[in-house]
């Protein structure tokens, strides 16, 4: 009944063992983690004395090899020294610690290695007694370094101090018995597993808390990394904003300003001179004024005016001002004419001023350009549809996926003067006043439509 006591201690002690080693090897960890080959490397050398130290290696292992059963524990003993010197070097970060201490620590795994052969050459009592002996130096620098850890407020200070102190209690009841003070073996075989036990939990809640401090750094380190990913893009896109709208400016506003330059160093100006250079400095204002409004777009910082808006009167008022009401037909549907619009009328009027402009200014002075006013709905909700539709000239079609990117003109636009921003105004007032701003190419004829809420 004893001996069935002691075995199923035994086997509880060696399946804790087992399991630790199993879990930590299986976690991955050790891969990339100094600390964690070096834990597994120490639960392995403790697995071997525990087997040695029990009669189990000799009685079930090597039941034919005497010589070597005989020799797996002292093996094992300084064996379990140097793997636990690797570890605590790391786990104490010893590398940082005074000089005294990373010495003694150093010479303990010399003397260590050095003992190695002692168990073949038959001195292996007396080289355990110094090893041991100066276990406890070691063990004190240990100690001594935990403190230094504890005032820096090291997260893992205070269990690794409970670990020296099973340590050194474990140390503390096999000394007398390495010594020849005492005869039983009771309180090496014991005291030496309870205190490698308890001393391999400790460490183990130390590498798991230490795991998720990484886990935690690792988290915290990829939000700034994507942090500064967003901003940087950020960064770039402004910086391709700016880029575009100095290129567009430079671009756009040397015409005019040559137009006007030459009219100021003529001594007498002809009259189409003159035009010309009246139409220069409405050319730069309509670029001066979309990039004010593009501004207010993108700061919001327009607030809309909702009120009883006369689509006819509008687009009435917008052709007499741009002077092309003998190049634009304008046709209402039935109906259509009745049909009040509550929007606000300047968003309104900016949307059908440049898409007009647009379609004067890419049609072909023969051709005319029409204006439909219809009803329809959209999703379900009843709207008026204002339709622009021109035939293009030399500058093509525009590309149906970049209409309305800002900056976007077709190759064969530059010849008129413009800023690329008219129609991405005219789609974001669109949606301002809650309607939509479409596109499409039919029977080679360019169409814009806008739907509007009734």
């Amino acid at each position: 009944a004893k001996a069935q006591r002691e075995y199923a201690v035994m086997g509880m002690l060696l399946g804790l063992v087992v399991t630790g080693l199993l879990a930590n090897i299986l976690q991955g960890i050790w891969v990339r983690e100094a600390i964690y080959r070096r834990y597994i490397a120490f639960l392995l050398v403790t697995l071997v004395n525990l087997l040695g130290i029990n009669g189990l290696a000799g009685e079930f292992l090597l039941p034919e090899s005497p010589f070597w059963a005989n020799h797996w524990v002292p093996l094992g003993i300084i064996l379990l020294v140097i793997a636990g010197i690797h570890f605590y070097t790391l786990a104490l970060d010893v590398a940082n610690a005074a000089p005294w201490v990373r010495w003694v620590y150093r010479i303990q795994l010399w003397m260590a290695v050095f003992c190695l052969p002692a168990p073949f050459l038959n001195f292996y009592p007396e080289a355990i007694q110094v090893l041991l002996s100066f276990f406890l130096v070691t063990t004190f620098a240990g100690t001594w370094r935990i403190f230094q850890l504890w005032q820096q407020r090291n997260e893992n200070a205070k269990a690794l101090l409970l670990t020296h102190f099973f340590i050194v209690g474990g140390n503390l009841l096999g000394v007398p018995t390495l010594f020849g003070w005492l005869h039983d073996q009771f309180w090496l075989l014991y005291g030496f597993q309870l205190r490698s036990i308890a001393t391999l939990l400790i460490l183990q809640l130390i590498l798991v808390n230490s795991v998720r401090s990484m886990q935690t750094k690792l988290t915290q380190s990829s939000i700034e990394i994507e942090i500064a990913r967003a901003i940087a893009q950020k960064d770039s896109a402004e910086r391709e904003q700016q880029r575009h709208f100095l290129s567009m400016l430079t671009h756009e506003l040397k015409t005019p300003l040559s137009v006007i330059r030459m009219r100021l160093g003529a001594a007498t100006p002809t009259q189409r001179m003159q035009a010309h250079a009246k139409q220069a400095v409405q050319d730069i204002d309509a670029i001066v004024e979309r990039c004010a409004m593009v501004s207010q777009i993108e700061d919001s910082s327009r607030t809309q005016h909702c009120q009883s808006c006369q689509i006819d009167e509008i687009i009435h008022n917008i052709l007499i001002q741009q002077q092309v009401t003998d190049r634009v037909e304008v046709q209402f549907a039935e109906g259509a004419l009745e049909i009040i619009v509550k929007s606000d009328p300047l968003l309104l009027r900016t949307i059908l001023s440049n898409l007009i402009d647009n379609a004067i200014k890419y049609t072909p002075p023969q051709k005319a350009v029409k204006i439909a006013v219809l009803l329809g709905s959209e999703n379900g909700i009843e709207c008026i549809c204002i339709r622009v539709e021109n035939t293009p000239a030399k500058a093509g079609v525009p590309d149906a996926a970049r209409v309305f990117e800002k900056y976007y003109r077709a190759s064969g636009a530059h010849q008129q003067s413009g800023s690329g921003l008219g129609l991405y105004i005219a789609k974001a007032l669109a949606q301002k006043l809650g309607g939509t701003l479409h596109y499409r190419l039919q029977a080679q004829r360019v169409i814009f439509e806008l739907c509007l809420p009734i």
